[in-house]
């Protein structure tokens, strides 16, 4: 009967009945998990907003990519601003920068970059994308780690996405706080592969502001500063401000001096490292919104420098005009300086190595 047939369809949904062949489900589960992560993740939409401090509607798009190395249907939750300035001339491709937002363990957030994304794009005529790692802001599906590990991870996705949006553009990386040594090590495998079979993205330059170089922070991201120090050719430019509770300056024109020391050791090669010290600004205060204006100033002229050829100015052999900084904080210790100097060997000076370039 037709009741009886209806029974009869109903009757492979029965837990009883037999699985999937292995080959067939094999087949299905990519299928079905892409299935499942595309169900999962927000539209994708443009938005416009005003920002105070900044001229004019800001623009962004918000993307969100498959997280690495992460359960199926894990994204990440970008921002893409395309637009330049309407009020300047932009050239046709202009660089883009992937900004990498401070430690999620203690709130970081891409929304933290919200307004200084928009001041890179709106009056430095700068493309931006940024990014909620895994466990902070719009993000799904992993948490955060201690150490930032699988966010190195994160940070490449998102260059890969850099490099799809804007093919034509230079890429740069830049990093906030612990986003610095998450980001720098995302330089690891970009340096020497220049785009090539193993889909790496070239970087054309990199920026950190509030690099944890200090001696606590390096039990959390010690791991990190090694592919920082080792990314020879690649311009790297270390904005700090000279009352950070974590990294003295000292310790920072060491590490920079490390750096240059690599680069000099190259044949034929200067110093691509730069050291900016911003006066009268703590770790965090150089973090908040009153600081929006003067980073993304830093950021942006820095990128342009790079992209016009302008930089290095300078080689580390050779000392720069003005030290660091003329205040007493330039040799004054943050704490736990004193125990990093005196404990680890790789912080001692290098003969014949002067300053790094400096810029106020």
């Amino acid at each position: 009967s037709r009741r009886g047939a209806v029974a009869v369809c109903c009757c492979p949904l029965d837990s009883s009945a037999p699985p999937m062949e292995p080959e067939l489900a094999a087949r299905a589960a990519p299928a079905a998990a892409a299935l499942e992560e595309q169900q999962q993740r927000p539209d994708e939409r443009s938005v416009e907003c005003a920002l105070p401090g900044v001229q004019g509607a800001v623009r962004y798009e918000e993307r969100y990519i498959a997280m690495p190395r992460a359960p199926a249907g894990a994204y990440l939750a970008c921002r893409v601003f395309a637009e330049a300035s309407e009020r300047r001339v932009s050239p046709s491709n202009p660089p883009v920068v992937v900004y990498v937002h401070p430690w999620a363990v203690m709130g970081g957030a891409q929304e933290m970059l919200l307004r200084r994304a928009a001041l890179l794009a709106r009056e430095h005529c700068l493309r931006v994308v940024t990014v909620d790692l895994r466990g902070a802001g719009g993000s799904r599906g992993a948490t955060a780690s201690l150490r930032g590990g699988p966010e190195v991870e994160d940070v490449r996705a998102v260059l890969a996405l850099a490099r799809q949006r804007f093919p034509a553009s230079e890429v740069y990386l830049a990093g906030e706080s612990a986003g610095g040594p998450i980001a720098g090590s995302a330089l690891a495998p970009a340096v020497d592969a220049l785009g090539g079979e193993d889909g790496d993205v070239h970087v054309a330059g990199f920026i950190a502001c509030g690099y944890t170089w200090g001696f606590w922070t390096r039990i959390l991201f010690g791991r990190h500063f090694s592919a920082l120090l080792k990314a020879k050719r690649t311009p790297r430019c270390f904005i700090m401000g000279e009352r950070d509770c974590f990294t003295s300056v000292r310790t920072l024109n060491k590490r920079a001096r490390q750096c240059a020391e690599a680069d000099t050791n190259a044949e034929g090669a200067v110093a691509n490292v730069e050291v900016q010290i911003v006066a009268a600004a703590g770790h965090f205060e150089l973090e908040g919104p009153p600081f929006d204006t003067e980073v993304a100033r830093r950021i942006g002229e820095f990128v342009w420098r790079v992209h016009k050829g302008e930089f290095p100015a300078a080689t580390s052999a050779r000392k720069a005009e003005e030290g660091l900084s003329s205040d007493a904080a330039a040799t004054k210790s943050a704490p736990g300086e004193q125990a990093e100097d005196e404990d680890d060997d790789s912080m001692r000076e290098v003969d014949g190595v002067g300053e790094i370039p400096s810029r106020a």
